[in-house]
């Protein structure tokens, strides 16, 4: 865990400035969306899921639109269709460690979930992949919120509880946003 946290630190010590601090005290991460969807509501409703996990880890997502946004001034999030099933064919989304940068496939996110769960599918899978950037290392864990693959189970509790992160996922978001 040692090696992780420090690896996370050094990482994020080599990128642009993605974190701040809230006016309410809490450290914030800038995100700039470029939504690419059919239906802009489930992004919407997902980042306000997103918002709910992370706030329970006293981190605040700051959500704006990509026109707002220099480059280098926040995570990237890109939310579209996946370009072809071979490209990650069993993902749900990616994200570009080096760039700060996420694509988000709407597509499949849509064909794995009812359309009323599609929404809570979307803020879990929005709210792993800001995890990843914010760790600075692909890596997942046995459960919670960055496990590798969720199970139809997680799927059905997602919807009335939003998952957690576990504590290691924790202490590396933390260790990547100090060095920030």
């Amino acid at each position: 865990m040692r090696f992780s946290i420090a690896a996370a630190a050094a990482w994020a010590a080599q990128i642009p400035s993605l974190a701040g601090i809230a006016p309410d005290g809490r450290p914030a991460v800038k995100l700039c969306v470029e939504i690419g969807t059919p239906d802009p509501w489930v992004t919407r409703r997902g980042e306000f899921i997103a918002q709910e996990i992370y706030s329970q880890i006293g981190i605040r997502l700051d959500w704006s639109h990509r026109t707002q946004c220099r480059e280098g001034d926040g995570i990237l999030i890109h939310v579209g269709s996946a370009p072809s099933p071979a490209v990650h064919p069993s993902a749900l989304a990616y994200a570009w460690l080096a760039r700060a940068r996420i694509e988000v496939f709407y597509d499949r996110i849509a064909a794995s979930a009812a359309p009323l769960a599609a929404p809570d599918l979307m803020g879990h899978v929005l709210a792993h992949e800001i995890a990843h950037v914010l760790q600075g290392v692909v890596r997942h864990s046995e459960e919670g919120i960055m496990k590798a693959h969720w199970t139809q189970l997680d799927y059905e509790r997602m919807r009335p509880h939003p998952m957690q992160f576990a504590p290691e996922d924790v202490a590396l978001i933390r260790a990547g946003m100090l060095g920030r």
